[in-house]
């Protein structure tokens, strides 16, 4: 379900409390949801989101930022999402994947791309299985590691 630009705060907080419920069935009693979310907002006055699970002593459990396209409204653009070592493979990454692509949707967006290099297996592996599409290829020349260039539709 779309939303209208400009109005997705209360969107926004449904799906923040409807994913805090459903990491409380994988994370340990104590942990927290932080938004660190820029309250600027661009001329669209779309939100920009900037979330992170901790643990109680506060070390970071994931994370995942997202951020709109220059210039298109329409897509958003995820980065940094990522799992700590210890606590892959208990189905955090595939929460955590459904939480960003629904935060997109609720925010109005028809489109979210995210990029990864290819040894990232784990991500990889998300992706694949959560209904993302390879879009692009190509081998960065600043780090020289083959990055994949995803999308999923909204």
């Amino acid at each position: 379900m779309a939303y209208p630009i400009g109005t997705p705060g209360a969107a926004k907080e449904a799906v923040v409390e409807k994913y805090k419920q459903l990491f409380n069935r994988l994370l340990p009693e104590g942990w927290q949801l932080t938004d660190e979310t820029n309250k600027v907002s661009w001329d669209e006055k779309l939100d920009m989101g900037r979330y992170t699970l901790k643990d109680v002593k506060n070390n970071v459990i994931a994370s995942f930022e997202l951020y709109p396209m220059i210039n298109c409204c329409g897509i958003c653009v995820s980065t940094k999402a990522m799992v700590a070592f210890a606590w892959q493979h208990k189905g955090i990454g595939t929460l955590l994947n459904s939480f960003r692509v629904d935060l997109a949707r609720h925010l109005g967006y028809g489109l979210l791309l995210c990029t990864d290099v290819e040894t990232n297996e784990y991500q990889r592996k998300v992706l694949a299985k959560n209904g993302w599409k390879d879009l692009y290829k190509f081998v960065n020349p600043r780090t020289r590691n083959s990055v994949f260039i995803s999308a999923i539709n909204l």
